[in-house]
């Protein structure tokens, strides 16, 4: 099934968030479940929901699908000697985070379930301080590492 986005096209700026969105949304509706796809082509991507405690991303290499991507816990884990910073949040669509780690830290953003999810927009103000958007109302948590 064509989802509309050409990897050969770049998107300037923060348009990139966009297509990227749209397709992490198509991919949930068409190749998300307990079973893989049917009928795969080389490159398919299938998120693997049979067991619910570790979600995998996988990838049809013309063979067998191979897992790229687990999720081994429900919430982050901080690699060790980095600091992990969580602020929770509630009915949201712009999110200041003032973290002071004084670092660009890596950002993830889970709903209330702990399921990730992807913002409208993540901007990096300065050092010490993330703006997170959404185009609707968003409850959840976000950790830096």
């Amino acid at each position: 099934m064509v989802q509309g986005f050409d990897p050969n096209v770049p998107v300037p700026g923060s348009a990139q968030s966009a297509p990227i969105k749209t397709n992490f949304n198509a991919l949930f509706t068409t190749n998300s479940g307990p079973n893989p796809p049917a009928s795969p082509n080389i490159g398919t991507l299938w998120i693997d929901t049979s067991d619910a405690n570790n979600i995998k991303l996988k990838w049809f290499d013309g063979t067998v699908f191979r897992t790229l991507l687990e999720k081994l816990e429900s919430t982050p884990m901080a690699v060790s000697g980095q600091t992990t910073f969580v602020q929770n949040f509630t009915n949201a669509t712009t999110l200041i985070v003032t973290h002071n780690l004084n670092k660009f830290p890596s950002v993830t953003v889970v709903d209330t379930t702990n399921s990730v999810i992807l913002p409208d927009n993540i901007v990096y103000d300065n050092a010490n301080q993330i703006t997170i958007t959404f185009s609707v109302p968003t409850s959840g948590k976000v950790f830096l590492n």
